[in-house]
């Protein structure tokens, strides 16, 4: 981003070029009239603030766990006690954890045994970070602090709270959050001894999970002193419980096996929420606890349940190791949707072949180099809820209350959504093969998979005419293709008594075409949806824009001051250019076009671990290739002058560049709004690990089994073209940024 003295020449040089003013010997400069006096004096002292270092740390992290394991027989047992603590590179960012867990499995007879697992947990998130949306934008010539050392609330004279905001005054929140968390899962074993090979399991799980947040803005807060102090309180709790019952059968006759399980469950949730909002107190000493002393007081209610049940049948068939058979169906039913539609079926088959168990393999010459060799193959449906709450399916009013002609307050009711009782699952069909081989005994293994499938009655919002009383109706209307393939390899390349290296490769290619989105033609033709930028034979997240080519020049032809030319009116030199897509003269809607995807063309990984004697050595790299992205820190806004910038080399006439327009006073340099769309390739230096365990004679004489220590680092590295913040995660430019980490550990057994 700019500093002070880049922003000042920035800022200075627009408002001097749009100065109506004739300079005098008095006011040799009349432009600076429009620079505010917090601008002038940081410039004139060489100072300026630096937002995102303002708003960022480096952070200290710690974690520690001890955990138990013991028993006979028939008992067993593990306890583990987890307690973190993590700053985040964000000031005020924390969080901390604890978290309790035992474990039990407890056999009574040989055909009848018990296991649970509870965990309890408590995690804060309390405190409030600045924000990174306003650090970003912040201009460098404004000032954090008052001369006191507090947070001053507005950093420069601008009258705007959009652009006078302190990022660091959400610090001066006082912020309470707290959530404590309780799963407790048991299950029943039973081996029914009349039946051999028939077995039956009862599985439970109960979650638990209550959150308390509660906020408070005094008069040292920005909003806080608009409102004499505001207070937020949100209290949830949300229970969650599964049934399974799980019926087994296995039998094995001859070269022939079976494996049967059958599948009946019931899970239910149900959420509820109280919120509080306060403005207007007396004094800030009791901050979120005086919700009585409000002068103003309102608060919400929510609650939703949502019930799921589903059942299920899987057949495994194995024949002498070679020929391997499975067939599943399952039926699953949501509460949440249409009164017709709540139930959906899904099949699947999958089929695989041991080639390398077969005699005809075994005895080629084919076997002296492949260790082992299978052809697999699947067909199936899968549903998806996809769907956004629990009564998204019913009609639902909002409320407008007025005033009758006496003067008396009535409550009235108008539609903001339709019922939509035909809503169901969305249903994706899939194909697969797939070949796993070894080579050279194993030193070699891997996988190969290619896959194809199609969704359909994806959940889309669907334009209406607003004389139904809203312009959207939420339908099963949408349709994709995808098709991809994966390659995994992992091969042994040194294995001696003292060292090892072994390598892993992931390399992922994935392509998605959009086939539906419930628009038609006067043919019946499926066709765009271009408000919502969905295109028929593209893939979702595909970038719709105009396309930016180049800069006007003053030798372009014609008058080199006005219009460059008379079908462009913003043909002005210094102006940005866009590609005539259709031909036709002038730039109209009809000159957009697809500017790239948000899908990569591939994704790869590659491990690589190391060992001698007693230190490892492990490291992976992930590369990302294809994908483009909007650079919104490149955006052309007419603001800009009450807001900071990233450095960009502007056109002017003695510098006639053809990749940024002018530098312009509330400008018009980009009339279409388009972006500038950038190449998010990288390639990153992911994950490092170093360790070494200490010789076990050493450790003997201490009574400790093992005692290891080891050093991690994450995101080491990385390159890349793409001139934002990360290139893998791109939603915001304007966000806490991606952290580096350094961790130092050891790990002991007694």
């Amino acid at each position: 981003m700019m500093n002070g003295e880049e922003f000042w020449k920035y800022k200075v040089e627009a408002l001097k070029e749009a100065n109506t003013t004739t300079p005098t010997e008095d006011n040799p400069e009349p432009w600076l009239a429009n620079m505010t006096d917090t601008e002038k004096r940081m410039y004139e002292n060489g100072e300026y603030t630096d937002w995102v270092d303002a708003v960022t740390r480096n952070a200290f992290s710690q974690q520690h766990n001890l955990s138990f394991r013991g028993g006979n027989e028939k008992t067993k047992y593990y306890i583990s006690l987890n307690y973190t603590n993590s700053e985040g590179v964000a000031l005020n960012n924390n969080f901390e954890r604890y978290n309790f867990r035992v474990n039990l499995e407890q056999e009574f007879t040989s055909w009848l045994s018990f296991s649970s697992n509870t965990q309890l947990s408590r995690y804060s998130r309390s405190g409030n970070s600045p924000d990174f949306g306003r650090a970003f934008l912040m201009i460098p010539l404004s000032e954090p602090y008052n001369e006191d050392g507090s947070i001053k609330l507005k950093t420069w004279e601008h009258s705007s709270e959009a652009f006078n905001r302190n990022p660091l005054s959400n610090i001066n929140e006082i912020n309470s959050d707290i959530r404590y968390k309780a799963i407790l899962n048991n299950a029943i074993d039973i081996r029914v001894p009349w039946v051999k090979g028939l077995s039956y399991k009862l599985n439970t799980g109960f979650t638990f999970e209550t959150s308390s947040w509660k906020n408070y803005q005094g008069r040292d807060t920005y909003y806080g002193e608009g409102t004499n102090g505001e207070l937020n309180i949100d209290h949830w709790d949300s229970t969650d419980w599964i049934v399974e019952n799980i019926v087994t059968y296995i039998k094995d006759f001859g070269k022939h096996s079976l494996f049967f399980t059958g599948l009946y469950s019931a899970q239910s949730k149900v959420y509820e929420q109280d919120t509080m909002n306060g403005k207007d107190f007396s004094n800030d000493v009791m901050y979120y606890y005086q919700a009585s002393k409000a002068g103003t007081l309102s608060g919400t209610g929510t609650y939703w349940k949502q019930n799921h049940i589903s059942q299920m049948g899987r057949l495994n068939y194995s024949y002498d190791s070679r020929y391997l058979f499975t067939f599943t169906a399952r039926r699953d039913g949501c509460s949440a949707f249409g009164e017709d539609t709540k139930f959906g079926v899904f099949p699947s088959m999958a089929l695989g072949w041991n080639i390398s168990n077969e005699s005809f393999f075994m005895q080629s010459k084919l076997n002296d180099i492949v260790s082992n060799l299978k052809l697999r193959l699947s067909y199936g449906k899968n549903g998806n809820e996809a769907i956004s709450g629990a009564y998204v399916t019913l009609p639902e009013l909002s409320t407008f209350n007025y005033l009758t002609e006496d003067h008396k307050p009535m409550y009235g009711f108008y539609p903001v959504k339709l019922a939509s009782p035909n809503l169901g699952w969305e249903t994706t069909t899939s194909f697969n093969t797939g070949l796993d081989f070894g080579i050279l005994g194993g030193r070699i293994q891997g996988t190969f998979d290619i896959y194809w499938s199609n969704t359909k009655d994806l959940l889309l919002q669907r334009t209406i005419p607003t004389i139904n009383g809203t312009n959207v109706l939420l339908e099963n209307i949408r349709e994709t293709s995808n098709k991809g393939y994966e390659i995994q390899l992992t091969s042994t390349n040194i294995n001696t008594r003292n060292f090892k290296w072994s390598t892993t490769l992931n390399w992922v290619h994935y392509d998605s075409k959009i086939k539906s989105v419930g628009l038609y033609d006067e043919n019946g033709n499926p066709t765009d949806d271009i408000a919502s930028g969905w295109f028929i034979g593209h893939p979702v997240g595909s970038h719709y824009d105009y396309v930016f080519d180049g800069i006007w020049q003053i030798t372009d032809p014609n008058n080199p001051t006005g219009p460059q030319d008379p079908d462009n009116p913003n043909s002005i030199p210094g102006y940005m250019k866009y590609k005539d897509i259709d031909g036709e003269p002038g730039i109209t809607t009809a000159d957009k076009e697809i500017i790239g995807k948000s899908i990569p063309d591939f994704t790869v990984g590659m491990m690589n671990m190391f060992s001698y004697k007693n230190i490892s050595l492990s490291f992976f790299i992930n590369a990302q290739v294809g994908a483009t992205a909007r650079n919104s820190l490149k955006d052309v806004n007419s603001n800009s002058y009450a807001q900071n910038k990233m450095m960009i080399e502007f056109w002017t006439p003695e510098n006639p560049i053809n990749t940024y327009p002018k530098n312009q006073l509330n400008s018009g340099v980009n009339p279409e709004g388009a972006g500038f769309y950038e190449k998010t390739d990288f390639l990153r230096l992911q994950d490092v690990t170093v360790s070494y365990k200490l010789p076990k004679p050493w450790l003997d004489r201490a009574g400790i089994q093992r005692l290891e220590v080891y050093t991690n680092l994450k995101n080491l590295a990385t390159w890349t073209k793409w001139t934002g913040l990360d290139p893998e995660f791109i939603s915001s430019q304007r966000a806490a940024p991606q952290v580096r980490s350094v961790i130092v550990g050891v790990k002991f057994d007694f």
